[in-house]
């Protein structure tokens, strides 16, 4: 993975967060629906037992999140998060299917938590393989983040969320940073 795209969306995100021109001249205000789609980086552990735990390994995380306002500081909806790694042909893929809640506190920083079911997926050079025993359980999501406006219907949101998988077997987590945009009606 190359350090350079990371290091670009970081002065992007920056560059938009502190820019005095656009930092408040666009109102949070939250009404009907939203739509969002992300990616960013994360930081996985697998864990069979107390005494078999994984080094955290490095992949992609990918985001999608659509939903509606319940008024302008609570929204209600559907998010799929992927983390995905591709490591010399070896793929692995842990998808997070969920209803989430998210939360302003004031009118940029919000929290979001919610429930899910999950899908683990493994593929060896294009040939996928599937665990009968541990292909879906359920999960959870916890994370924080920032609004910040950057036309009056269009926002970016860095964001750090964790996201727990739990399998017949095994448990999945993962830390990860990501930037979504988002269209607000």
């Amino acid at each position: 993975m190359s350090i350079r795209p990371i290091v670009i969306l970081t002065i992007l995100i920056v560059a938009f967060t502190f820019n005095s021109s656009t930092a408040g001249s666009y109102i949070e205000r939250h009404r009907g629906l939203y739509l969002g789609l992300g990616g960013g980086f994360g930081s996985a552990q697998f864990k069979i037992n107390e005494l078999s735990k994984s080094d955290r390994i490095s992949g992609m995380t990918y985001n999608f999140r659509t939903g509606v306002a319940a008024n302008d500081k609570i929204l209600f909806g559907l998010e799929i998060d992927v983390w995905h790694k591709n490591d010399e042909g070896i793929v692995t893929q842990y998808n997070n299917y969920g209803f989430c809640m998210i939360g302003y506190l004031d009118d940029r920083f919000y929290i979001k938590s919610g429930l899910s079911i999950t899908k683990a997926y493994k593929e060896i050079n294009n040939t996928f393989i599937e665990d009968p025993e541990s292909k879906s359980g359920r999960g959870a999501t916890i994370g924080v983040g920032i609004e910040e406006r950057i036309l009056r219907n269009i926002a970016v949101l860095p964001s750090f969320q964790y996201i727990y998988q739990s399998y017949s077997g095994y448990t999945v987590n993962y830390f990860s940073f990501l930037v979504n945009i988002c269209w607000f009606q």
